[in-house]
């Protein structure tokens, strides 16, 4: 797909997985931490597809996270989130830390009584709510996993020019490995156009 694509596609993306966050919660127990590799393949309208990227994402106890997108172009994306602070795009060539939203996580599941719920389907061997939001042949399904603090495991992306579909390669629970959230520090810049994510790398 063309490079104009693939930016949509990921404030889509990030617009999904962002969206359990939005839900309100309030309590603050320590989360399940867990490691997951996900792939994410774009299908044209013939149904042949091709990888777009890999993403490694560490998730803490603590509700920390950090994540790295490598795509096939060779650029990356990486970002992390800390609690009461908010999720960061880390930029190496800028050495700069770009502001994406504020991030207070908690650990009550309610992805099943949201009112973009639409079925339950197993993901990984794991239970999955899946919320859509779209019509007819433009529209996002996200899969979120109670049991992983309702984190979103897998993505479809649907639109008349194809399909994206990020799906867990491997989830391994406990705590990532060391060194795991380890990130260069930057000045942080709260002003960044999101648009320019990809263009930028």
């Amino acid at each position: 797909m063309k490079r104009t694509v693939i930016i949509i596609s990921l404030g889509l993306i990030g617009a999904a997985a962002l969206c359990w966050v939005s839900f309100g919660f309030n309590k603050r127990d320590k989360l399940v931490p867990y490691t997951i590799v996900l792939k994410a393949t774009d299908y044209d309208q013939r149904g042949i597809g091709h990888e777009a990227f890999s993403e490694v994402k560490y998730v803490s106890a603590h509700g920390n996270w950090r994540s790295v997108k490598s795509f096939r172009s060779g650029l990356a994306l990486e970002q992390y989130a800390r609690v009461g602070h908010g999720i960061f795009t880390v930029d190496n060539k800028q050495k700069k830390m770009y502001f994406e939203s504020p991030y207070n996580p908690a650990s009550t599941p309610q992805s099943l009584t949201n009112r973009n719920y639409v079925r339950s389907e197993i993901v990984g061997g794991i239970r999955t709510n899946v919320l859509r939001s779209g019509t007819g042949d433009n529209y996002a399904e996200t899969f979120l996993a109670p049991e992983l603090n309702d984190d979103v495991i897998k993505t479809v992306l649907k639109s008349p020019a194809g399909t994206r579909v990020i799906e867990p390669v491997t989830i391994t629970r406990g705590e990532p490995v060391r060194g795991a959230f380890q990130h260069n520090e930057y000045e942080i810049d709260m002003t960044r156009d999101k648009r320019n994510l990809i263009v930028r790398h």
